[in-house]
């Protein structure tokens, strides 16, 4: 009792590491988080190990009603001078000031330099003061700087050769006054790293060439340049992928090696009209990009570029169009969206408003002919001209799959378009899959598309719409259907009648097909037929690749009929082959297999049937993953030959395979990665190596063989190792090849092989152990002589234990190591209320130092009242480590 009063007295918080307990003051605000150290003298000076500053003046006067305002403002100044330069221990991560009244600036530039000192890695500024003034020269030199943003009342002077920002990706300067054209110059010739950049309402007055040139950004957002109407804005950034420019049109422009860019958004407004000119430079200094936001008022710029730029590689073009623009950009003009549409040629995606339509182009756009799949057109109506816009694209749309008109509410509730005039509308484009008018109808909205389906049901029970839509909608419809229903849709029309042949993936399964035609047996005449079948997709339709071929067959088909199916799967491509069958009394291969260089990955199962004889010249140059499966190797040369001609190999499993002709098993390659062996037979006398340098993933389940060599596994991570060893070998030789790892799942039956080893392996880099208990063994853990606390002393750097109660056989005299120092979780399963159970895991609570989580698992039979005794007694019991936790399940 007097043990569990001084638990419950414990001030358990104050315990834990200062990582922890600076995570939950970085929760609180500066202030806040300073006010904690007067809990006690273990919480005094824990804020100064915070790595993030945030300093709100606005927010403290918020929070407290000061009787003088200037007073306030002196007690926060003296708050961050105390924060920042008596307790200075630790690094800065973030520093945020923000301060909307006036400070005193030499205070400003010493709180820069401080954070500077301190390495802080982001600074967010915003304050006021009463007058423009510069940044300090230390911060242009931080060179822990990754974000910088810059708000209010600052004059960026930057001389030359002065900036080193060598980790700066981020920089934000909003409402900053230029002092000279060289400022924007010097400031970026030192951030080499830059990659994100925003400029917004920045001041231009002193800017006559605004030069943007960098090599490494790829984000650029210009928002507002204030008085800069006069300068000249130039860009030169090869990897610029995003460009946002809102802004007054300029003087004049220059827009150099833009190639990378993928996303513009472009909105300018005319200030001036006599600088329009300028902007033919910038629409043609983006003509490259493929997603382009053009607001209507740049339309109207666009348009008025003579020569009309060209953009060639333009797929999406969404012009958004606000309330004030509708009533006379566009239309002042006389040129609307219809003048564009002839400069898209490789369109697919449009969306506007529309309004910004004014006219329908006498010559149908070639992008509207060939390319464009999808339109959404917002703001639609009822009346005559609009209705014509939609029947327009609807008509000309070749290609056209989704077509969305929005904001139809109103009309949709009222029925006010006519039902003899839309469905007229929707059934002219042949290719059209979804037709969608408002994204959100209400229910009361479906009598309006039940009505439409029935004013036209007259005229649509005789055309075929199905056969009007794309090849590629129709080929993904026939992938849903097996092989047998795919052949009989070529008896349909003649637009179906060679669609099979465009199939990428084909999946023949004869026992599975048959099956569903509701054979219980399989004549002779039933095979042949369909393999007849298989010759019709494979052979005789050939014009495609193909990307998938599967065939399960537990039957027996001719060999010459296999050998042609695989060759012909070859001719056309094939990246991923997967042949599961019974192939009967052939035994040799099809040697065009063996030279597929297109193939990716390769899934043989062959029930011991099939001899896998590789000649010396195959040639996998992309195959990637091998899996073997009840394959039958002719002799040692096959597993070289395959290894050696799949030069990318990464992935190699190999599952119940015959060792008869096999002397050495030998798998040697260099950017292997991961390896399974599971179930291997007649391996008394065979060997089995290892050299594989860039191994990760290991998972061998086997009978141990008569020898092994393992090389070269310095790169391997886990491994999951299930052995038994029914021949009394060594297994010593094993072990120390993957000694190396870093995680390790062991069976009981490899433990117990592990632990017989002389001298014991030392597994210095092991960080996680698991130890899988059979319950077929455990009857017999009690004739173990060792158990996992003999090698429990050869893992210095473990870290994660996990095992069943019953593989501990006894306490260890010595300590660990590891349980000293170094371990940090354990889970103990099938743990019981006995008296030895009990005192393995005081064992552990009392000497593991470093522990921070013990999980108990009980007997699946355990009721809650048996669990809640032992939590309460392994409670009580001492431990060493402060920042324990004890999970009971």
């Amino acid at each position: 009792m007097d043990k569990e009063v001084k638990r419950k007295k414990a001030d358990r918080t104050s315990d834990l590491p200062d990582s922890i307990l600076t995570h939950i003051l970085s929760f609180l605000s500066t202030k806040e988080a300073v006010r904690t150290s007067i809990l006690s003298t273990r919480w005094r000076y824990l804020f100064a190990l915070l790595p993030n500053l945030h300093f709100d003046l606005e927010d403290v006067l918020r929070r407290k009603n000061f009787n003088s305002y200037t007073a306030s403002v002196e007690n926060f100044m003296s708050f961050v001078d105390r924060m920042l330069f008596l307790y200075n221990t630790t690094n800065v991560d973030k520093f945020r000031l923000k301060c909307r009244s006036m400070i005193d600036s030499n205070r400003f530039y010493g709180w820069i330099s401080a954070a500077v000192h301190r390495g802080v890695k982001h600074l967010d500024l915003n304050i006021y003061l009463d007058k423009f003034i510069t940044l300090p020269d230390v911060l242009f030199t931080c060179r822990t700087l990754v974000s910088l943003k810059v708000d209010k009342d600052f004059i960026l002077d930057v001389p030359r050769g002065v900036v080193h920002l060598p980790n700066l990706n981020s920089l934000h300067l909003e409402s900053v006054k230029f002092l000279n054209d060289d400022s924007i110059k010097n400031l970026l010739s030192g951030c080499s790293n830059l990659e994100d950049m925003v400029l917004k309402q920045c001041y231009m007055e002193n800017i006559s060439k605004f030069n943007i040139s960098h090599q490494l950004l790829k984000r650029l957002t210009i928002d507002y340049l204030y008085d800069g109407y006069h300068c000249w804005l130039m860009i030169d950034t090869p990897n610029l992928a995003y460009f946002k420019y809102l802004d007054s049109i300029k003087a004049r422009y220059s827009m150099e090696n833009l190639q990378s860019l993928v996303k513009a958004d472009i909105y300018i407004f005319k200030t001036n009209y006599t600088l329009q000119g300028g902007a033919t430079t910038l629409f043609r200094g983006i003509c490259n990009v493929p997603s382009l936001i053009l607001w209507v008022t740049s339309l109207e710029l666009l348009l008025s570029c003579k020569p009309l730029p060209v953009f060639a590689t333009l797929v999406k073009l969404k012009i958004p169009c606000y309330d004030l623009c509708r009533e006379y950009s566009y239309i002042r003009g006389g040129k609307g969206l219809e003048t564009l549409l002839s400069s898209l040629p490789a369109l697919e995606k449009l969306e506007f408003s529309q309004e910004v339509l004014c006219f329908l182009p006498e010559n149908v756009p070639s992008c509207l002919l060939y390319k464009l799949k999808a339109i959404k057109i917002t703001n639609f109506t009822d009346e005559k001209h609009c209705i014509g816009k939609a029947k327009y694209f609807l008509k000309n749309g070749l290609m056209l799959t989704i077509f969305t008109g929005g904001y139809l509410v109103q009309l949709i509730m009222g029925l006010n378009i006519s039902l003899d005039t839309l469905p007229d509308v929707l059934f002219t484009c042949r290719t059209l899959v979804s037709f969608i008018f408002f994204l959100f109808l209400p229910s009361s909205s479906l009598l309006f598309l039940i009505q439409l389906g029935m004013a036209k049901q007259v005229k649509m029970e005789n055309v075929d719409r199905i056969s009007g839509l794309h090849d590629s909608i129709l080929i993904h419809i026939l992938s849903l259907l097996s092989a047998k229903q795919v052949i009989r849709t070529s008896i349909l029309s003649t637009r179906w009648r060679y669609l099979f042949a465009l199939l990428p993936n084909l999946h023949f399964d004869f026992e599975g097909d048959l099956w569903r035609r509701g054979y219980t047996s399989y004549r002779h005449i039933d095979i042949y037929s369909y393999a007849c079948l298989v010759d019709k997709m494979l052979i005789t339709h050939n014009m495609t690749n193909i990307d998938k071929f599967r065939l399960k067959c537990r039957t027996m088909i001719d060999p010459d009929r296999f050998h042609a199916w695989i060759s012909a799967a070859v001719h056309r491509g094939v990246k991923h082959l997967d042949l599961n069958i019974s192939p009967g009394k052939f035994t040799t291969r099809p040697a065009v297999l063996f030279t597929c260089r297109t193939l990716v990955t390769l899934k043989l199962c062959m029930e011991f049937d099939f001899v896998l004889d590789v000649p010396k010249g195959a040639h996998f140059p992309n195959l990637k993953t091998i899996h073997l499966e009840e394959v039958n190797f002719s002799n040692d040369g096959s597993v070289k030959s395959l290894l050696s001609g799949s030069t990318s190999l990464e992935d190699l499993v190999i599952e119940k395979f015959l060792m008869s002709n096999i002397s050495n098993f030998n798998i040697s390659h260099h950017l292997l990665k991961r390896l399974t062996l599971l179930y291997t037979y007649q391996s008394d006398y065979g060997w089995i190596t290892i050299d594989a340098p860039n191994l990760v993933y290991l998972e061998y389940d086997d009978e141990l063989v008569a020898g092994y060599s393992l090389q070269n596994l310095q790169s391997l991570v886990k491994a999951d190792i299930d052995i038994s060893n029914s021949l009394e070998v060594d297994g010593s030789t094993f072990f120390r090849g993957i000694c190396n790892v870093r995680s390790l799942i062991l069976s009981d039956t490899s433990l117990e092989l592990l632990l017989s080893c002389e001298p014991l392996p030392v597994f210095a880099n092991l960080v996680k152990l698991k130890i899988r208990c059979s319950n077929d063994l455990r009857p017999y853990y009690d004739q173990w002589e060792k158990g996992l606390e003999t090698l429990l002393s050869s893992l210095p750097e473990l870290e994660k234990l996990e095992f069943n109660q019953e593989a501990l056989i006894s306490l260890p005299e010595k300590v660990p190591s590891c349980l000293l120092s170094k371990l940090k979780s354990i889970k103990i399963s099938d743990f019981t209320d006995e008296r030895d159970c009990i005192g393995k895991a005081k064992y552990f609570l009392k000497n593991g130092r470093a522990l921070e989580k013990l999980t108990i698992r009980t007997a699946l039979r355990y009721s809650e009242e048996r669990k809640s005794k032992i939590s309460k007694v392994l409670s009580a019991s001492p431990w060493e480590s402060k920042h324990l936790c004890i999970f009971m399940f």
